[in-house]
């Protein structure tokens, strides 16, 4: 659970709660959320009636999983594309679409799915700025950048699906995004 918070904002000068976020709605489970946060079970109403009252924002802009694509399919692991789709499904189906669909039922105000950016086509650039896979960029090799666009692809289709099914707006990203290739362009 993050919250932020503007000082002195609320009545009588105390601080006042601008943005709430859940991270994971099994959090709301009366057993687990005091252990997982350090909140009471009390809270948990609390925290509910913030997110139903929608008086808090005026839309939710979701980042979701962005990097399960990458996840399942930067480095080849001599798993087929098959597999690697399915990696990805189960993936969205453990976080993103739990959570799109359980903002469905507590909020009214608009839900806008914000996708992931395409994948680095430039192997030298990803090697070169390897981040949590560094270690294992010593065990496997790049997977080809098709693999990488393609499990890209099938990330952002399922996110349009869920979108779609739970009333959220999916936005496309602008060509700007894009290199000539189809993968992440370069100034970003």
């Amino acid at each position: 659970i993050v919250e932020a918070w503007r000082a002195g904002q609320g009545p009588e000068g105390l601080d006042e709660l601008v943005e709430l976020q859940l991270r994971d709605p099994a959090l709301l489970d009366d057993e687990r959320l005091p252990a997982a946060t350090g909140f009471e079970t009390y809270d948990q109403q609390r925290i509910l009636q913030r997110i139903r009252d929608a008086g808090l924002v005026d839309a939710q802009i979701l980042l979701l999983d962005g990097n399960a694509h990458s996840m399942a399919s930067l480095l080849d692991t001599g798993r087929t594309e098959s597999l690697i789709a399915k990696n990805i499904a189960l993936m969205l189906a453990r976080s993103c679409e739990p959570w799109l669909a359980f903002l469905a039922t507590v909020s009214r105000v608009p839900r806008v799915i914000v996708p992931p950016p395409p994948p680095i086509g430039d192997a030298d650039h990803i090697r070169s700025h390897p981040g949590v896979f560094a270690a294992k960029l010593d065990e496997y090799p790049l997977s080809k950048p098709v693999v990488r666009r393609r499990a890209w692809e099938f990330e952002l289709s399922r996110l349009r699906e869920q979108a779609k099914r739970t009333g959220a707006h999916f936005v496309e990203l602008p060509p700007e995004v894009f290199d000539a290739n189809g993968f992440l362009h370069p100034d970003f």
